[in-house]
């Protein structure tokens, strides 16, 4: 009894050791309001790109709008829980999280700007490149995330291969491109913050 006691304080140790190492910043509601900007923009994009006399350039606006309101909304919410978090591991942790994640941000930001400006007849791969970077992205950080957010970095990374395989010719920068692999993979992230929240408060 004495030994099934020890292994069980062990436990609550380990698991207390570990999500002193885990970043809490990122929260569902953000995230799920992100996943359905991308989804209402999904659905408005055939009927604003295709009554535009630039189409490419018109897609390129809608979607790298989403992108900036969607980031603003996650970033100010960390932004805020950074300020209102007096410890300073929280800071250091919230600074290292967006430190991983920066370089496929810029590198993506770069790419677009690249493809649009030189060679916009590859510009159907962007969609699945974006999908590809930003998995690599939540990789980078996932030591400092919860675990579970690894599985929405193989969804990123999964759905910018298939977008890659199947967006070229008649279904090139196609709403489905966008509205599956971000929609749902920011709702499928929220999902599992929601459900990490819950375990926390059971625990707790």
């Amino acid at each position: 009894m004495r030994i099934d006691e020890a292994l069980q304080q062990l436990d609550l140790i380990s698991a207390v050791a570990d999500r002193s190492r885990t970043f809490d910043g990122l929260r569902a509601a953000p995230t799920a309001a992100s996943g359905v900007i991308a989804l209402l923009a999904a659905a408005i994009q055939t009927r604003l790109v295709s009554s535009s006399p630039t189409p490419l350039q018109s897609y390129l606006l809608l979607w790298i709008g989403v992108a900036a309101v969607s980031l603003s909304i996650v970033i100010a919410d960390m932004t805020f829980r950074y300020y209102r978090d007096p410890t300073a591991r929280a800071r250091r942790m919230t600074l290292e999280v967006l430190s991983r994640l920066a370089p496929a941000m810029v590198v993506g930001a770069a790419l677009t700007l690249i493809v649009f400006v030189t060679s916009p007849e590859v510009a159907w791969m962007l969609p699945g490149l974006w999908s590809l970077l930003l998995g690599l992205g939540i990789f980078a950080a996932s030591s400092l995330l919860p675990r579970s957010l690894s599985q929405v970095a193989i969804w990123y990374i999964g759905c910018g291969l298939a977008v890659l395989m199947i967006s070229r010719g008649d279904g090139a920068l196609s709403p489905l491109a966008m509205a599956i692999p971000f929609g749902g993979g920011q709702c499928f992230a929220a999902w599992l913050m929601h459900q990490q929240t819950r375990k926390q408060e059971v625990h707790v």
